[in-house]
């Protein structure tokens, strides 16, 4: 009885076919979007395909998931670049700003992420928020490096001197 089970099983593993699909989605343990896979004959057609998440790979489509992938490379490519490049300018930067100090030494009012960012856009550069690595505002004069984190995780290092408001 066994034994018959196994030919069986055998055969199946033998002539079962298999498909080659382009993935619509990214899906866990299979690729990501855009994806050429081989997958089971019926994985493909029962679950893949019905659910949208895949669709049947021909040489035409596989011919443009070429060229996209080609051209997708060539964009980061110069995003990086343009990042790098970003990041070169801002480390070259030194800003300065002004803050109040009482006659004791404390200060009224402090720098946050917003003004730097105020003070960047003067520079023609634009941020985000969360790009500028800022634990708590400043509240102290004198010369701070300010860590900068671009969109692909590209380094920066920003120089502020904060001067004594007159």
């Amino acid at each position: 009885m066994t034994h018959s089970w196994i030919k069986r099983w055998r055969l199946l593993r033998v002539y079962s076919s298999i498909m080659r699909v382009i993935l619509q989605k990214d899906i866990p343990k299979l690729g990501k979007k855009g994806d050429s896979k081989e997958v089971s004959d019926g994985y493909a057609r029962n679950f893949l395909i019905k659910q949208g998440l895949a669709t049947l790979a021909n040489d035409a489509l596989l011919h443009d998931l070429a060229q996209h992938k080609i051209a997708l490379e060539q964009k980061k490519a110069k995003e990086k670049k343009d990042l790098e490049q970003l990041s070169e300018k801002i480390s070259q930067l030194k800003l300065k700003t002004a803050l109040k100090i009482s006659s004791e030494g404390g200060s009224f009012g402090s720098v946050s992420a917003a003004k730097i960012l105020e003070l960047l856009s003067k520079q023609g550069i634009k941020l985000e928020k969360s790009d500028i690595l800022l634990e708590h505002p400043i509240k102290s004069l004198g010369e701070h490096k300010i860590k900068i984190r671009l969109r692909n995780e590209t380094p920066a290092e920003l120089n502020l001197l904060i001067e004594r408001a007159q």
